[in-house]
């Protein structure tokens, strides 16, 4: 094994202009950083818990269609929204569901096995989806008639809240101007520390309001 700081003679050789051992201590902490339990992942983990929580008063702390800027010096680097959830479906029992899809005429629509085609529950699920109705009462909406119905052998239910950010074109400079101007050293060290988050019962700050959509 070569000496700290010396560059391996295997193939694949690393150019000795690059200081391997910073290279090596770098990455090592990058990796260290997102891995499954280090502190990017818990806090992860822990944001998105804030996040979907509700406060005191028993309003969510991020409702669903809400957005809200995210800042590091005063400066935007991007945002993060709370999704609307999607509804989810599970087939509890397919015979009772290929029996309903045979019974309501879409018998085409079930294989040898008595099995429902997988392309026929998308289509039950789109058309679930786009109904506000079909939502609010976790049915799914007959094909034929429009009607909202409970289908034998399939569960409806709504999936998980999932907090989403979309970084700003320009984040990566963002962040350099504010780690050179000593900003971002408080924003890391809000990650790495340990402590639990709080769930503020404050409003949004000044200048990043939480719009619903």
């Amino acid at each position: 094994m070569a000496p700290r700081g010396e560059t391996s003679t295997a193939a694949g050789q690393v150019p000795a202009a690059v200081d391997r051992s910073a290279v090596v201590d770098q990455l090592g902490f990058v990796r260290w950083l997102v891995s499954k339990e280090g502190p990017i992942s818990r806090y992860d983990r822990a944001g998105k818990a804030a996040l979907v929580g509700q406060r005191a008063d028993g309003r969510p702390v991020m409702g669903e269609g809400d957005h809200e800027g995210a800042y590091v010096g005063g400066a935007r680097f991007g945002e993060m929204v709370m999704p609307r959830r999607r509804l989810s479906f599970k087939v509890v029992d397919p015979d009772k569901f290929a029996a309903w899809a045979i019974a309501s005429g879409y018998g085409g629509e079930v294989e040898t096995k008595q099995r429902v085609r997988p392309a026929f529950l998308e289509k039950l699920k789109k058309a679930a989806e786009s109904s506000g109705a079909a939502r609010g009462q976790l049915q799914m909406v007959h094909p034929r008639t429009g009607e909202l119905v409970d289908v034998p052998g399939v569960e409806v239910a709504l999936g998980d809240l999932v907090p989403m950010f979309t970084a700003a074109p320009d984040a990566e400079e963002i962040l350099r101007q504010a780690h050179e101007r000593g900003h971002l050293a408080a924003l890391l060290g809000a990650v790495l520390a340990p402590a639990p988050l709080p769930v503020s019962e404050e409003e949004p700050r000044e200048g990043a309001p939480v719009n619903a959509g």
